[in-house]
């Protein structure tokens, strides 16, 4: 009887507890601290915004755009009066929205910079009205809503908002005429409202009435109906969480205090019902809660230490797919995390990002089940873009790989934890007469979170060698692999 000798070689990177991520920088041209607001139209298009920290009165907001998935970021023209484009919204390949700030600076600054530029021949009133800006005026900020419509190339306000409004916080549209945003006062005075357009944000009217010592972060609409809205009240001797929804497209709103909280952030929506927000309980842990029938009850459904800070969560719930993303901060330091779901929140995998220390996360985008990017800025004040492709880390967890000879053959069995996206493995074998190559394929079980085990038999017709190696090639359905 001849015998086999084997080595095993995996060469499979094994997607366990922490998960092992493969998330990239990508590079952004110019001078942005704040990296913030991203969204994509398709894998290739996408547009984001950001801020400088900043006061002079003509340096404020950033925005770019990439036509190649965020290989490359290019500066688009943008009002040099912005402060600050905190979100933007992608509307069809030529339209998108974004709401921030502007400066309106200090009568000395604005004179100082006026004579910087006194070569333009304007007065100036003429100066500071290009800007968008009223001359004289003491106060720092208003809210400002913008549009492009070359698909992001360039900029220009629209609309107007009182002078109460000194800032946008948030936006979402249902449609190119139909849009929300959130405004807010100064901050030594805050008190926050909720105004709507009918008219692609031309006009804007009240739909949520300013409320003092009311914060709100975060607004998402599941349809033209159906919305969420969360902050934070903080009077000085009270402070709790605040969950405002609406069933009628905005019209009228339903205020739930949450004092179990002292602040919530973020929202977003895994059906019609099921909604997640996260937000800081009032021992300062960080906590993700949940409802199942539309916002009417909430429960906490995951809780971190009190050293983890969410800076924000998402989702692609037709995969099951939602991420929640912030730092975790021991004592003198702050690491970001990602912590990934891809049954809906049943189970999740913590992925600890000890490659970008002191980098703090603000806004994200899931393109789709394994393009995401998130945005924020660095501790020295560098904004940044993180990309994966793999949805942050290899698509499948990978829990034992063995091979026995038995009868002149050779079995090989793998066993799944879970996968995602997977579309099968491609079966290897080496000898120590012959290079790697391909002797069979098994058919992947795509996305599951249930045990999946595999069999191939090596049937050894022809080969002559006594030594082997065998390794799995996991290649996803769109022909990524691993």
């Amino acid at each position: 009887m001849k015998t086999f000798y084997y080595s095993l070689i995996i060469i499979f990177i094994l997607f366990l507890y922490p998960l092992h991520s493969q998330w990239v920088q990508q590079y952004l041209p110019g001078d942005i601290d704040v990296a913030l607001g991203i969204d994509f139209i398709n894998q290739n298009k996408g547009l984001m915004g950001g801020w400088h920290t900043t006061v002079m009165p003509d340096i404020g907001g950033n925005a770019y755009y990439t036509t190649n998935g965020g290989i490359t970021w290019i500066e688009a023209n943008f009002p040099h009066s912005m402060r600050v484009i905190v979100n933007l919204q992608i509307m069809n390949e030529n339209v998108a929205y974004g709401a921030g700030a502007y400066n309106i600076a200090t009568t000395e600054n604005m004179m100082d910079n006026f004579n910087s530029h006194s070569t333009l021949n304007l007065t100036e009133n003429e100066y500071y009205s290009n800007l968008g800006m009223d001359f004289p005026n003491q106060q720092d900020y208003r809210g400002y809503f913008v549009e492009t419509t070359d698909g992001g190339l360039s900029w220009h306000p629209k609309g107007s908002f009182e002078d109460s409004v000194y800032y946008l916080i948030d936006l979402h549209f249902i449609d190119l005429q139909t849009g929300f945003v959130l405004g807010s006062g100064p901050w030594n005075n805050t008190f926050a409202a909720i105004l709507k357009t009918t008219n692609g944000g031309i006009n804007w009217e009240y739909v949520y009435n300013f409320e003092s010592f009311l914060f709100l972060n975060e607004m998402k609409f599941f349809d033209h109906l159906y919305g969420i809205a969360v902050g934070t009240f903080d009077d000085a001797s009270n402070s709790y969480g605040v969950v405002l929804r609406t069933t009628d497209g905005g019209e009228n709103w339903i205020r739930t205090a949450l004092p179990q909280l002292i602040s919530l952030t973020n929202i977003t929506y895994l059906s019609i019902n099921s909604i997640l927000i996260s937000g800081t309980k009032t021992d300062f842990s960080a906590v993700i809660f949940r409802s199942d029938d539309g916002g009417n009850t909430w429960f906490e459904c995951c809780t971190y230490t009190d050293m983890h800070l969410i800076n924000g969560i998402n989702s692609f719930p037709s995969a099951g797919i939602i991420i929640v993303y912030g730092q975790y901060q021991p004592t003198g330091s702050a690491i970001p995390f990602v912590e990934v779901t891809i049954d809906n929140g049943l189970t999740w995998h913590y992925n600890l990002l000890s490659q970008f220390p002191e980098y703090y996360f603000t806004k994200s985008k899931l393109v789709d089940e394994n393009r995401w990017y998130i945005t924020g800025t660095q501790l020295a004040q560098m904004g940044f873009v993180l990309f994966t492709d793999n949805a942050g880390g290899v698509p499948v967890e990978l829990t034992s790989f063995t091979a026995e000879v038995i009868e002149n053959k050779v079995q090989l069995q793998w066993q799944t934890a879970s996968e995602l996206n997977n579309l099968g493995f491609e079966i290897e074998r080496k000898s120590d007469k012959d290079e790697w190559r391909m002797i069979g394929f098994k058919d992947g079980k795509g996305t599951t979170t249930e045990i999946q085990n595999y069999e191939f038999i090596d049937e050894l017709f022809g080969v002559e060698s006594e030594h082997f190696s065998y390794r799995l090639k996991q290649i996803d359905f769109d022909e990524n692999f691993e």
